[in-house]
């Protein structure tokens, strides 16, 4: 059975918090550290087990790597530990020394801040309001009409993720919609508006439910977004 293992940045989005993780090592490699693999770890299940005896309350979960790091899919031994303050203290007093140094050379835990990635990634808020110009554009043709955000300049457009969990907030009206729909193109058309390297404007969009985008929205996608005549409009075929 598939087992669905979040990413750093989907935790972010949907948890809004620090993210302390474990990640473990194979001290008989000769070059130095390496990865271990959860499943074959001794180290992973022994810190495993102390969680269960100290910490029991305590939600372990697989994690990815982050979106952002190039690899497209694949696990490799990284747990996230959800620790409060308290918690986190309790394995510090035990699996660090008083320089925060950790005690066994085959594991350390790390810390991700939501502020910072925060910072970085969480302040793409979308809009509803008629553009003012014509921009790089991360949008979606949703049943309350277009959501959009603009990146500045000619920026690459922005992750989709990071803007629609906003939407998610902003508008109640999309209360039945998920996290998960904003790329699903049975539930949303959306895409991305750009300037390819010939400096004609380009709008990519999401096989739209029933195919039938171009016959329907093209008119009113190009008559919002202020796009050129000669601006191309095609279906992601990815």
């Amino acid at each position: 059975m598939p087992l669905l293992i979040r990413t750093p940045d989907q935790i972010f989005r949907e948890e809004a918090k620090d993210i302390y993780f474990i990640r473990f090592f194979d001290i008989n490699k000769e070059n130095g550290f390496g990865h271990g693999i959860d499943e074959q770890s001794p180290a992973s299940s022994e810190f495993r087990q102390w969680l269960k005896t100290h910490l029991p309350h305590v939600k372990v979960e697989r994690m990815a790597p982050s979106e952002r790091s190039g690899w497209i899919e694949g696990y490799f031994g990284d747990i996230r530990v959800d620790f409060s303050d308290e918690d986190l203290a309790k394995f510090c007093a035990h699996w660090e020394d008083e320089k925060g140094e950790s005690n066994d050379a085959r594991l350390r835990c790390f810390i991700m801040g939501y502020k910072a990635w925060f910072a970085e990634h969480g302040k793409c808020i979308p809009t509803r309001e008629r553009p003012t110009k014509l921009r790089t554009t991360t949008w979606w043709d949703t049943p309350i009409g277009f959501i959009y955000y603009q990146s500045e300049a000619d920026h690459a457009p922005a992750e989709p993720r990071d803007v629609w969990m906003h939407a998610l907030k902003l508008w109640p009206e999309l209360s039945s919609l998920k996290l998960d729909d904003l790329l699903n193109p049975d539930k949303l058309t959306h895409g991305v508006i750009f300037k390819a390297e010939n400096d004609k404007w380009m709008a990519m969009f999401s096989d739209a439910p029933f195919s039938e985008y171009h016959f329907s929205r093209e008119s009113d996608l190009r008559e919002w977004f202020m796009l050129p005549d000669d601006a191309e409009v095609y279906m992601d075929t990815w």
